[in-house]
This record gives C-alpha cells, structure tokens and sequence, in this order.
C-alpha cells in the first residue's frame, strides 16, 4: 500500500512540475539556432545565435529541453531572461582568435521550430 502511494506521489508531481513535452508556446518569441562557438559542444556549452546575430549563452533554464537531440545550426523558438548574477559557470572555449562576446541568459521557453 505505501509503494502504491508513493508512486502517485511521484507521478503527481512530475505531472505538476510540467515534465511534458510542450508544443511550441505562444511565450516562445524568438527565434535562433543553435550554435557552436570556437569547439565548444552543445552538450556542455549551448548558445543560441539570434536571427539579429546576438550571442546568447544558456547557463540557466527553467524548462527542459532535449539537449541529447540538438545539433549544430538547429532551429529553435524561445524565450530568455538576462542573467545579471555573474556567478554562472561560464562557458569553455578553444578559441585561436577573440573569444565572441555573449550574453549569460535563461531559458524560460524553448521548442525545436518548425522551419
């Protein structure tokens, strides 16, 4: 009886704390690609290059998103937040030139596009 009410426990919360596979939001108003900058890998260092050209760095999300799946030049709607705390782990470059200037931010929303 206690496994059984356990394992609704979990599922609850997990059905809660929005572990689904979300179609695009109406909150995901940008658009980008995905990106990899100077050898960096989207597994331990994502950036999203806006269609402005601005270079942002995902060191927070609030939203999940299969990281496993993306590749590079991948497009993507989202939605971020700039990260003013400057205790975030910064990326990991292997640059021969400048290291490109970014900005820290959070995903508050992200989906594959459908371009």
């Amino acid at each position: 009886m206690k496994t059984i009410a356990i394992v609704m426990f979990i599922a609850g919360f997990v059905l809660l704390t929005g572990c689904k596979k979300n179609p695009i939001s109406p909150n995901c108003v940008e658009s980008g690609r995905l990106v990899s900058v100077c050898g960096s890998y989207l597994l331990t260092s994502q950036f999203i290059e806006m269609e402005n050209g601005r270079l942002l760095y995902v060191c927070q999300s609030s939203v999940a998103f299969q990281w496993n799946t993306a590749y590079d030049g991948m497009t993507v709607n989202f939605s971020y937040e700039v990260v003013t705390d400057k205790s975030y782990r910064k990326p990991e470059f292997n640059c021969t030139s400048a290291t490109p200037e970014y900005t820290p931010v959070k995903i508050t929303c992200i989906s594959a596009s459908e371009k």
